[in-house]
């Protein structure tokens, strides 16, 4: 009564087979990913912490520029509208400060996140952004177009597969 070559079976196995193939190149294309993520991360850290310095720089100029003019100002050597004008430039350069510091503190969070760090542990990232240029701009501008390498297509591909040897399986069982 049994059958001496069950094809239903033989492709179950198959099928089997692509299940374990399709895991390993999900695993192959997340790590590939949490790479990425990571350099992303880095990478906005140092941006950050460049547009804070930029920002923290241009505050602490107009608070130069502020103190330099109510001195003038108390000596009778400055308009009212001068010193005026001095404050609301350093009013208007806090919060750029403290948006640039926040952003600084969340580009830290999500790298340490990523990394599967503590929140509260203190890391640094070494350099600025113009020392990795030679490694960013080259990828920016080379643009690869080759899908062979390209995880999401070879998913869809074994999954093919694995739809005709399902397909092959249910007709083998109808005969």
């Amino acid at each position: 009564t049994m059958p001496l070559v069950s094809v239903p079976l033989w492709k179950s196995l198959k099928i089997s087979a692509y299940d374990v193939e399709l895991s390993v190149e999900k695993a192959r294309s997340s790590r590939i990913e949490l790479i990425d993520q990571v350099q992303r991360s880095f990478y906005s850290v140092l941006l950050a912490r460049d547009a804070y310095d930029v920002y923290k720089q241009a505050y602490d100029n107009a608070i130069y520029n502020h103190k330099e003019i109510k001195q003038k100002y108390e000596q009778g050597l400055a308009a009212e509208y001068d010193l005026i004008r001095a404050n609301v430039n350093v009013k208007n350069a806090e919060p750029n400060m403290y948006d640039a510091e926040n952003s600084l503190i969340l580009a830290r969070w999500q790298l340490k996140a990523l990394l599967g760090l503590d929140l509260e542990s203190e890391i640094e990232c070494i350099g600025t952004l113009s020392d990795y240029e030679e490694n960013l701009i080259p990828d920016f501008v080379s643009i690869n177009t080759d899908l062979m390498d390209n995880n999401d297509l070879k998913q869809l591909d074994i999954q093919r597969e694995q739809l005709q040897k399902t397909k092959q399986m249910q007709i083998a069982q109808y005969y």
